[in-house]
């Protein structure tokens, strides 16, 4: 039961986000939409902070989950390197639009000044792309602001969408991978031979 309020609450981060804003959360909010008790959120989280910097934990380590995911599916296929890249973009822009309150939740904290807090993580995350792919790269400090670059595009892109700025359409889709695939062959050593 305690550990189901606790997931509750960090569950329920994302909604209430999504709802207010992230300037307007507030543990009375959460307790609004989780409809657990005000006084059990700081029974299981020291602080405001400390609930957002979880949640924001679970909810991207499920994209980055996800994405990491993708690419070990896909990299045994036959394809060339341009078209693996597009299946796992295609697979990936999916996975984000899926859940709209996640999306909302996870750009808007990585927009706030709440992120410096997450920042580990997210190099952890990273890192696990980094060992994977940074030999592709020219240097490693390339390889990190490329993968930066890339990630930012792929949350705003599928933020605009969300908010209704942008067409969940094929157009929009393809538009935003080449976008992120000129991004990424900028940067590729051009003498390697690239798989994913």
């Amino acid at each position: 039961m305690m550990q189901d309020s606790k997931n509750g609450l960090l569950d329920g981060v994302k909604t209430t986000v999504a709802k207010f804003g992230l300037v307007d959360f507030s543990t009375r909010k959460l307790s609004e939409v989780t409809g657990i008790n005000n006084g059990l959120i700081y029974h299981y989280f020291s602080s405001i902070e400390e609930v957002l910097l979880l949640a924001y934990r679970k909810e991207n380590g499920a994209i980055f989950s996800a994405m990491i995911h993708q690419i070990d599916e896909i990299h045994n296929a036959p394809l060339d390197f341009e078209m693996k890249l597009r299946l796992w973009f295609h697979k990936t822009w999916r996975e984000f639009l899926s859940d709209p309150d996640r999306l909302e939740f996870c750009t808007a904290y990585y927009h706030s000044i709440y992120f410096k807090s997450a920042e580990d993580f997210h190099a952890e995350q990273l890192k696990k792309l980094i060992e994977r792919y940074g030999s592709y790269f020219k240097t490693e400090n390339e390889c990190v602001q490329t993968m930066y670059s890339l990630l930012t595009l792929l949350y705003d892109s599928a933020k605009r969408v969300i908010d209704g700025s942008s067409p969940d359409t094929p157009e929009t889709e393809d538009t935003t991978f080449t976008l992120f695939y000129g991004m990424l062959s900028s940067q590729l050593k051009a003498e390697d031979e690239h798989e994913l």
